[in-house]
């Protein structure tokens, strides 16, 4: 997370418009501060990052509503999830999608979980969480951010089979997030008009970065980008660092 934090201030003095993103299973772990701060470091480290938004994976879920509510309220940025629900009532549990102003055009950010059948209650509590089909109810909501922004991305959780399924069912999308597959997706464009997609490894090892150059109709005109290995090359952000030992 150190080196991660001195990517992003790098990154932020090269371009005038940075949206961070982060597309899941960023709370919940087996090991390490996430599992004996129950994501509380997690959300501290993202804050101070500034992130703009994340999706929630299974790991996330795993906390249970209770927690995760919590970690929503300390957060400083939207949770993201169209197909999320809380079995008992049928309600969303976080927010669908979000417009942000990002360089002055406003951006969608839809988020979506992987579908996963009806969650095992947590001892004590009294609500459990069911996700979705992403693409039957993710759906309307991409197609409302696409009425509302200019730009749209598709945050996901769901694997690249069903990112792909639903940018075939869906235009317009712009550019597509993906996480849950932990693999190493160099940018690339699904077809020869659609989205660009791309994903970056798993345990915070990587960071991926995509550059975007939007013409007058909000359309992606080009684009280049890379997963980047956080190496000792990116020396430990002292404020990062500080932030991290009062949880150690």
């Amino acid at each position: 997370m150190a080196r991660r934090a001195t990517f992003i201030k790098q990154t932020r003095e090269k371009y005038a418009a940075v949206l961070l993103l982060d597309a899941g299973n960023a709370l919940a772990g087996t090991e390490g501060l996430a599992t004996t701060s129950k994501g509380a470091a997690n959300i501290e480290a993202m804050n101070l990052l500034a992130y703009d938004a994340m999706t929630l994976g299974e790991q996330d879920l795993s906390l249970g509503p209770t927690l995760l509510r919590e970690r929503m309220k300390e957060a400083r940025f939207p949770f993201l999830s169209a197909n999320t629900v809380i079995s008992e009532t049928g309600k969303l549990f976080a927010q669908p999608y979000v417009i942000l102003n990002v360089g002055g055009r406003q951006v969608g950010i839809v988020g979506l979980t992987e579908p996963l059948p009806k969650l095992p209650k947590i001892a004590g509590e009294k609500e459990t969480f069911l996700v979705k089909d992403p693409i039957q109810f993710g759906r309307p909501y991409v197609e409302k951010a696409l009425k509302e922004a200019e730009i749209v991305i598709l945050l996901s959780h769901m694997g690249q089979a069903l990112d792909e399924a639903l940018a075939a069912q869906v235009s317009g999308i712009d550019v597509i997030i993906g996480g849950k597959d932990r693999t190493v997706l160099v940018p690339n464009r699904h077809g020869a008009m659609g989205p660009v997609v791309a994903q970056a490894g798993s345990q915070g090892q990587l960071v991926g970065l995509i550059e975007l150059k939007i013409d007058r109709t909000g359309a992606v005109a080009a684009f280049s980008g890379k997963s980047e290995l956080l190496t000792e090359k990116f020396a430990n952000d002292p404020d990062m660092l500080k932030l991290l030992d009062k949880y150690r």
